[in-house]
């Protein structure tokens, strides 16, 4: 039997757990999907109104709850890659979306190791309007399974970059840069020969050697042609006939060049598209545009053709038709590249050596 009833709590609200992480991701949810970047102190005042006064640790907790309802947990994501591959290749035909996978010691189910994905859309817009030219790059994932983004980008009528396709593999080396350029290859039908192909590349790890392997032909320059031929044609004298044509002495040897021909008796021009250095000099003598005597259209219409194709977007995975891939069940990347890195600056734990 309750004798006395006191109605005045005496005790400090702010010292005892009132919320969790739970309840405190529900009421700052819709500040996240308006605000992703919003600082913990802005959300720590929309909680003081339910007279909550949560730790650095606790807000940050239920912050992350609330990103996970809103974008998804990156462990949960995994699994559904096999099938989201699945779904790219069925809403865009002719993509190629590739999986390489490999078994964690100690585990029974398949780690995703790589991961390809080139749209059809991107290919038919870059053969039909871009240049023959695919510039290479790779840049690490910052998230909880790390990573590197690995990219093969071309260049549109506008000289703006043009996105062909990108890889997400575990590091820069040889293998994951060959897996990479084996697909790429097979998505732009083994680079056509009927182009002067030009790979572009920072000397990345492993992709000089992919590219020997896989094209055998190509030549490894150190710098732009251009630039050499512009640094080359400085040696030349010209004499001038006409307005467009024009005498070039070369080591004792004169050439004649046409300009609005485009040819020159050395037939480098002609056969290649690109200024000889003789027309180089020519050029750089009446302060012209070289790359604009380059045998590429550089129209309007070349333009538009590389972003004419359409990329379906992919349905939302409620919406996804009952799909059996194999395996139907994957894990993320192990983390033993960064344990490995967290060892060499002295923040390994014991776990390391389990892995």
């Amino acid at each position: 039997m309750v004798k006395t009833c006191t109605p005045d709590h005496t005790c400090v609200m702010s010292e005892k757990i009132v919320a969790s992480a739970k309840w405190i991701a529900g009421k700052i949810i819709d500040l996240l999907r308006a605000y992703f970047t919003i600082k913990l102190d802005l959300l720590r005042n929309e909680l003081a109104k339910y007279g909550v006064f949560p730790t650095d640790m606790q807000l940050y907790r239920a912050k992350q709850k609330a990103q996970d309802i809103i974008d998804g947990s990156h462990g949960d994501s995994y699994s559904l890659l096999p099938k989201y591959c699945v779904m790219i290749m069925n809403t865009n035909p002719g993509s190629i979306a590739k999986i390489q996978f490999e078994m964690t010691l100690g585990s029974n189910v398949p780690s995703v190791k790589r991961m390809f994905v080139g749209l059809d859309a991107l290919k038919k817009g870059f053969f039909d309007s871009c240049l023959p030219f695919i510039g290479f790059d790779g840049c690490h994932l910052k998230g909880p399974y790390g990573g590197v983004l690995l990219s093969a980008i071309g260049l549109d009528r506008n000289n703006g970059l043009y996105p062909i396709a990108y890889a997400i593999v575990e590091s820069q080396n040889k293998e994951s840069w060959m897996f990479f350029f084996e697909w790429l290859a097979a998505m732009l039908d083994d680079f056509p020969r009927d182009k002067p192909w030009t790979f572009m590349t920072d000397r990345q790890k492993g992709l000089i050697e992919a590219i020997n392997s896989k094209v055998p032909s190509a030549v490894n320059r150190k710098c732009c042609r251009l630039n050499v031929l512009a640094n080359e044609c400085r040696k030349c004298t010209i004499l001038i006939a006409s307005v467009n044509e024009f005498q070039v002495n070369d080591c004792n040897v004169s050439y004649i060049v046409n300009i609005n021909e485009r040819t020159c008796d050395c037939k480098v021009w002609s056969l290649s598209g690109i200024p000889c250095k003789h027309a180089t000099a020519v050029l750089i003598n009446k302060r012209a545009d070289l790359e604009s005597y380059c045998a590429f259209s550089n129209t309007k219409e070349f333009y538009i053709k590389a972003y004419k194709e359409v990329i379906h977007p992919i349905p939302n995975v409620k919406f996804w038709p009952p799909i059996d891939v194999n395996p139907s069940k994957v894990l993320p990347q192990h983390l033993e590249e960064k344990l490995v890195a967290q060892e060499r600056h002295g923040e390994g734990s014991k776990e390391k050596h389990q892995l």
